[in-house]
């Protein structure tokens, strides 16, 4: 018995998703804007975008670095005391404690976040580190399917995006309770989050 690669699995997902495009409520999507009202919860989409992970999300993805920058920056701290630096802007032990908890609690999925124009709908979704073959920001191919719809007006933190598991269940419910901002680490309606079938070139 010869078994499928990924590759081949793939290709026959996608076969079948467009030959049956109106039972599986499959859409390719070349702009996301106009369509974006009729899409609903469970409809598969696939389409290109421009890719990234925003830079908090990259860094709490990667536990072990935000520990070695830790001890790069508690080393630095007693030197710059002696060398007469001002420290006042840099954190004290009690942060950088916390942050090394927080750090700990951590998992390894990655967050990205997409869009085919800059002031068109988002997407967003993760993706589990150990699948992840190559680097992620830039232009790329999406297939996923709908788990969440984001109106205009609507945000979310992506630290406590559902479904990734960046936070545990008690950090995601403290997340959202906090006041929501326009930044990198927030998702802003008109947006989708996606369950991530394959992201490619």
């Amino acid at each position: 018995m010869v078994r499928e690669t990924a590759s081949q699995r793939f290709i026959r997902l996608v076969s079948a998703l467009d030959a049956d495009s109106a039972r599986w409520k499959y859409r390719d999507i070349e702009d996301l804007h106009p369509l974006f009202d009729g899409l609903k919860i469970m409809d598969f989409l696939h389409g290109r975008f421009e890719v990234e992970v925003p830079p908090m999300i990259q860094l709490m993805s990667q536990p072990d670095q935000l520990g070695d920058m830790l001890d790069l920056l508690e080393a630095f701290r007693p030197m710059a005391s002696l060398m007469g630096q001002d420290i006042d802007g840099m954190p004290g032990q009690e942060e950088t404690t916390a942050m090394r908890g927080f750090a700990k609690a951590m998992k390894s999925d990655i967050v990205i976040v997409g869009d085919q124009e800059d002031d068109g709908p988002k997407i967003t979704g993760k993706l589990t580190k150990e699948y992840v073959r190559d680097t992620i920001d830039g232009e790329g191919f999406i297939l996923g399917k709908i788990a969440r719809k984001w109106g205009k007006g609507e945000s979310h933190s992506l630290m406590a995006l559902p479904g990734a598991s960046l936070m545990s269940r008690e950090q995601r419910r403290q997340a959202a309770r906090q006041p929501k901002t326009d930044d990198a680490e927030t998702l802003m309606g008109p947006a989708l989050t996606l369950d991530i079938l394959a992201i490619y070139r």
